[in-house]
């Protein structure tokens, strides 16, 4: 595990927990939650070190130098563990929790805590989540659970009533705003970076870092020559498939959403693709609302399946999605 400072808008939030700690407050188990790109497993991790750290510093900070904070930097501290989703797949399965339970039960060896982070917390299948809750009701002494999650709200109501909450996603703006302008510099829209990204900053450095703009531009465009009949819908959904699929249905969802707010306000200022304006005004004077919500219904399904926990094709995601938009923008063509 490598720390990285810890960036200020998280500030807040830290010395929040690292109090709580030093007032001995701490909960058995805290939820991390926030929209993806908020830092929340950054904040985990720091919160791990300084827990297992021998030597902590005056502000409760790990020290970075201790035989503890050595092994836990190789990844070989035997007081921390981490569930994460095995390789391809995007499910915690049971047999997961039934080692961090196994993990719970011993004695911490160097007699300070003993920790978990379970991430994305939402990807636990129904038996591993059932598993966790034996834990939650009767948590040993001295260990902390850190379950970190994108959305709090698929949780087992009740794994989320036995946590302590932290909301990421209330943030103070202006330092989120302040903080991306100068890691970006000049030449970056950060309106529309955050806008696209719901105010998640590290989301919007890696969008602005990785040609993500570059690939929205690419799928808007490959929307209009689906509907000219200029594209084949599955080679199409082929190639989206490429990229990430929940991504490719996010930013999709946030455009049919913007078509809209358009077509019930005519005013601009509601949509949140600024770059899309003309697009999204020609398709909503040409869409009956009926017919919006219906192909937004099919995006929300879809993306819901996409971050469930039953690993899909994303073909199979996607090409009902190109079909259905053919289908949908046909007539259109036609009288065009």
């Amino acid at each position: 595990m490598t720390l990285r400072p810890l960036p200020p808008w998280l500030i807040p939030y830290w010395q929040q927990l690292i109090t709580a700690h030093q007032q001995q407050r701490l909960p058995h188990a805290l939820l991390l939650g926030g929209n993806l790109g908020m830092g929340k497993t950054q904040l985990a991790q720091h919160l791990a070190a300084a827990l297992l750290c021998m030597q902590p510093t005056p502000t409760g900070e790990s020290c970075g130098q201790c035989q503890a904070c050595h092994l836990l930097r190789a990844g070989n501290h035997p007081d921390f563990s981490q569930l994460m989703p095995l390789e391809k797949s995007t499910q915690i399965l049971i047999d997961q929790v039934r080692g961090l339970i196994q993990f719970c039960s011993l004695t911490a060896n160097y007699g300070r805590y003993q920790v978990a982070i379970i991430e994305p917390a939402e990807a636990m299948n129904v038996n591993a989540a059932n598993s966790l809750l034996k834990l939650l009701e009767e948590p040993p002494d001295n260990t902390l659970l850190l379950l970190i999650s994108h959305h709090p709200m698929q949780l087992l109501p009740t794994i989320r009533s036995r946590c302590q909450r932290l909301d990421l996603n209330r943030t103070d703006p202006h330092v989120i705003h302040s903080w991306l302008k100068e890691q970006l510099g000049a030449g970056h829209d950060i309106e529309l970076l955050l806008t696209l990204t719901a105010n998640a900053p590290l989301a919007a450095i890696q969008l602005a870092q990785q040609e993500g703009l570059n690939q929205r531009q690419s799928l808007f465009s490959s929307l209009a020559d689906l509907s000219n009949g200029k594209l084949d819908p599955i080679k199409t959904a082929a190639q989206w498939a490429q990229h990430e699929v929940g991504q490719v249905l996010y930013w999709l969802i946030s455009w049919m959403m913007d078509v809209i707010r358009f077509a019930q306000t005519q005013q601009n200022q509601h949509i949140l693709n600024q770059d899309q304006q003309t697009a999204i005004q020609q398709l909503a004077q040409r869409l009956s609302l009926i017919q919006a919500f219906e192909f937004l219904d099919l995006l929300t399904e879809h993306y819901r399946l996409a971050q469930g926990t039953v690993a899909l094709k994303p073909n199979s995601l996607l090409e009902p999605i190109t079909l259905a938009w053919v289908a949908l923008t046909a007539p259109m063509r036609k009288t065009a």
